[in-house]
């Protein structure tokens, strides 16, 4: 009685629709055509038996539409286009497939509906083999429980055709073959995915690749579907592509639960386990394309926890989240938590790369690793990913890297208990075959390398350009005195910043260098940005360099304020904290050039506030350059060089501007350079304003030869000073002071000394025993100040003073000397010149205490408050005059 009244229920439905066949055919030109068969199928029985029982099966359906001809209950199908439906009374219910796969060879639409009808293979076969070179639809059902040996567990495509899966659900399904394809296998066919989900699919073979879809050849479209929890032993946890090429939208390859991930290569079985999500296996111009997807909480036991790309391949990510995916492999060059790109093509543009980790021991690219190839990363976030051992954010061997109009924030290489070693935050280069990596309009910030390179890490051979950019606090914990670089490390490569920030990066090791930059060989630039409120424990607050070439050109290092001044050395952990704003420890050449533009601000806890440069380097400060308002606060005696330090190398100031520098330590000399030995060069510039505890206003030299040209030393209302008031240790050398005694030659020639003041020795300029001084050439000394020590204008303690064709005037002391004194053990030669209007208690012009030789030269107008108003010759003293004229000294020319 059941079946007779469906039976006619179902003659009533299709009289009806009939009647609505009929009604349109008035409305509609007359033409010849086949129409399509409709099947409704009632029976939830595999039936293949052929018998008619008055039900039709799934598969009589199926048989009548492939053959044409009627089986069991099922009328013949037509040569094109028929359907399948199903009867509303298998609502939720599940087909069992008792007699293998269904086979689709010609056009064919399945339509279930709402009803979420279930096809269950039983862990026998696949549910269909589809090979077709028409149009195949399957739409609004469920495939459970296909298993196969081969490939394709619930449908197996293939054919020049096309085939839709609009609305289907795929659970459980497994190929065991050694292609894989858990779900869905297809070759040479047009397939469109869509509205449809994968879930707990296997591709379980040893060299099963894709858990739920193997794409051997032809074209995919995915869209608005999901793929989680599906399983590949090789590679592709969610989905393989050999050749061809697949297209996702708005689709989900994971979940927002760890349950939902896609896994290649899972715990024991990992063969070797690439691709969580997706994996490339093609090398023929493969093309993938992701756009508004959603990559999530993916696992690779090796490579790319969310994506693998191959060389010869194309992957395109667009307006996408590759998020929380891990790469397991323990390898260096293992990784990529988000995406691996093994040599091809990868360009991602307005993503969020977000969470990833490369775990593995020597894992690298949290975010991204890149072999060789291109990738390119344009307005997208890189941020919050993590590796063990090198690349946070982003790992490239060879090839090239871009990143436009991006951020790369919260990266860390090298996490607190793994580090392996930890370099590059968010970014590390491994490769000395001349990659070239591009940073452009890019924000890098708050990364974290427990070693080196906070922010981004150059190779050996390699090129990295950053323009237009800012990178600023990131950090680099490594202990040693070679780690750091909290900004940028180049290990030798050749990196150029043109119109960037480098701010408040930070070398944080006991002994870490380089606070905003660290080279230890290669080629750093720096045109026309700003490296300021940089730190580093040891040295080089704003940059360190070992060997190798450092360029700064209009550029500033450090800043206008105290604020974005870069620190060697903060409070409580200096060690010790040279080279606030720039330092050199390589005694193998290196080259240190700084064009135009000013170091500021910058502060060294020891030595070299400004700029502080080694023995066997040379540094070069020109064309404008000005080197202000820097402080060094060593406090012992070989402790300062407010504005340069030169520590034994060869140091050139060429049109450039040293002023308003200060050697703060209780000791402290050279406000504004210090150099222990070497040569330094002064010519067409100015030292101004400096100021230095104990001695060297201007400048002070231990050893080594001190060259100045036509250039300043002090001027009105900026002179240097040696020994400010209540703080004089003693204070001698307002503009120089010499403290070495082995053999140090300072040449003074065609050059001004003006205006410096000493507390104690030497208002302009003060030479030590076994030195040689040559003030020549018109130079002028004036208005300089001492106090009682004497020598207002230059003093000479027992070396060697020769002034020839110059002016000394108007220089005034408290004590002996108004213009030179001359301590016992001095040789002091004045040729060709003019001394005039300086004061002192005695020897206006000159105190002599030692022997002297004064030739063809002038005394005038000069004052002594007791005797010698030109020259005072004191107990050990010969003053040889001759030749030499004398006018209104007072209270007389000579005693």
């Amino acid at each position: 009685m059941g079946r007779m009244k469906s039976n006619t229920k179902r003659n009533n439905r299709n009289q009806t629709q009939a009647k609505r066949r009929k009604s349109r055919l008035k409305y509609e030109n007359l033409e010849r055509r086949d129409l399509l068969t409709t099947f409704i199928v009632n029976s939830l029985a595999d039936d293949a038996s052929g018998v008619p029982d008055g039900f039709v099966s799934l598969r009589e359906a199926i048989i009548a539409a492939e053959t044409n001809a009627a089986f069991g209950d099922a009328a013949a199908g037509m040569t094109d286009g028929d359907v399948i439906r199903f009867d509303d009374s298998l609502g939720g219910q599940v087909i069992n497939l008792t007699s293998g796969s269904f086979s689709i060879t010609e056009d064919l639409a399945i339509f279930g509906g709402d009803l979420q009808i279930t096809v269950d293979a039983g862990m026998a076969d696949r549910a269909f083999d589809i090979d077709s070179s028409e149009r195949v639809v399957i739409r609004g059902i469920n495939i459970s429980n296909g298993m196969v040996a081969d490939d394709g567990g619930a449908i197996l495509i293939a054919g020049s055709g096309s085939t839709v899966l609009n609305d289907v659900t795929f659970t459980s399904n497994t190929a065991q073959g050694t292609g894989g394809g858990g779900a869905v296998a297809s070759t040479d066919n047009t397939v469109t995915i869509i509205n449809s989900t994968f879930n707990g699919n296997v591709a379980d073979s040893s060299t099963g690749s894709g858990g739920a879809l193997l794409v051997n050849s032809g074209s995919v479209v995915v869209v608005d579907s999901a793929f989680r929890a599906n399983v590949a032993n090789r590679a592709g946890g969610a989905i393989e592509i050999v050749d061809g090429s697949i297209h996702i939208i708005d689709s989900i390859l994971g979940g927002s639960s760890v349950a939902d991930a896609n896994i290649a290569g899972p715990v024991g079985s990992a063969s070797p386990g690439n691709g969580g999500a997706l994996h490339v296996t093609g090398m023929s111009g493969t093309s993938v394309i992701l756009d508004n997807a959603v990559v999530e909480n993916n696992v690779a036991a090796s490579e790319g926890g969310g994506l693998w790309n191959q060389a010869g391949s194309t992957m395109l990510v667009v307006n996408s989240f590759i998020r929380d995916n891990v790469a397991m492999g323990d390898a260096a060059d293992t990784g990529g938590g988000g995406i691996f790109n093994n040599g091809g093509t990868t360009r991602v543009r307005a993503s969020v790369v977000n969470g990833n980790v490369a775990e593995g021991t020597s894992g690298s690219g949290g975010g991204f690793l890149s072999t060789d190839g291109i990738l390119s990363i344009v307005d997208t976030q890189v941020n919050l990913n993590v590796a063990n051992r090198a690349g946070g954010g982003i790992e490239i061997i060879d090839g090239e890297l871009y990143v436009g109009d991006s951020t790369l924030d919260g990266n860390v290489a090298g996490p607190a208990g793994t580090a392996s070693p930890g370099n590059g935050g968010a970014f590390h280069v491994t490769g000395t075959s001349g990659s070239v990596s591009s940073f452009v309009n890019t924000t890098v910030t708050n990364n974290f390398a427990a070693r080196e390179g906070g922010g981004l890490w150059n190779q050996a051979g390699s090129s990295m350009f950053v323009f237009d950019s800012t990178i600023t606090n990131n950090e680099a914990a490594g202990d040693g005195a070679d780690d750091g670089g909290g900004g940028i490390f180049n290990n030798g490569g050749t990196t150029r910043i043109h119109t960037t920030l480098v701010d408040s990066n930070s070398a944080t090791g006991t002994a870490g260098s380089g606070g905003g930059i660290f080279s230890t060989d290669g080629i750093f630039s720096a045109s026309e940005s700003i490296i300021s409120a940089n730190v580093a424990n040891r040295a080089g607050g704003g940059i360190e360099v070992v060997d190798g070439t450092i360029v700064l050109d209009q550029s500033v290092l450090g800043g206008l304020t105290p604020a974005e001044g870069n620190i060697a050395g903060p409070a409580g952990t200096a060690s010790p904290g040279n080279g606030g704003g720039l330092h050199v420890s390589g005694t193998n050449g290196t080259l240190t050039i700084v064009t135009g533009g000013h170091v500021s601000n910058n502060i060294a806890a020891s030595e070299g506030g400004g700029l502080w440069n080694q023995v066997g380097s040379e540094m070069v400060v020109q064309e404008g350059a000005v080197i202000f308002d820097n402080t060094a606060t060593g406090d012992s005696a070989d402790n300062g060089g407010g504005g340069i330090f030169n520590n034994g190398g060869r140091l050139a100031i060429l049109d450039a501007t040293i002023a308003d520098n200060f050697a703060t330590g209780a000791s402290g000399s050279g406000g504004g350079i210090f150099s222990t030995d070497g040569l330094v060069s002064v010519q067409d510039s100015e030292i101004s304003g400096n100021v230095a505890n104990r001695a060297g206003g201007g400048v002070e030299l231990i050893d080594g030869t001190f060259l100045m040209f036509d250039s300043i030393l002090g001027k009105a209302g900026s002179g240097n000073v040696a020994g400010p008031s209540g703080s004089a240790s003693p204070g001698n050398g307002g503009g120089l002071h010499v403290t070495g005694t082995n053999g140090t030659f300072v040449g003074i020639d065609r050059s001004i000394v003006s205006f410096n003041t000493a507390g104690n020795e030497g208002g302009g300029l003060w030479n030590q025993s076994g030195s040689t001084l040559n003030v020549t050439n018109g130079t002028t000394i004036s208005n300089n100040f001492a106090g009682a020590g004497g020598g207002g204008g230059l003093f000479n303690n027992g070396g060697v003073m020769n002034v020839f064709d110059s002016t000394i005037t108007r220089n005034e002391s408290s004590g002996n000397g108004g213009g030179i004194r001359a301590l016992a053990g001095s040789e002091t030669r004045i040729n060709d010149s003019s001394l005039s209007f300086n004061t002192a208690v005695n020897g206006g012009g000159f105190s002599n205490d030692s022997q002297a030789f004064i030739r063809d030269s002038f005394f005038a107008f000069n004052e002594a408050t007791t005797d010698g108003g030109g020259v005072f010759t004191e107990t050990n003293g010969i003053s040889d005059v001759a030749d030499t004229g004398f006018f209104r000294n007072t209270p007389n020319n000579q005693r």
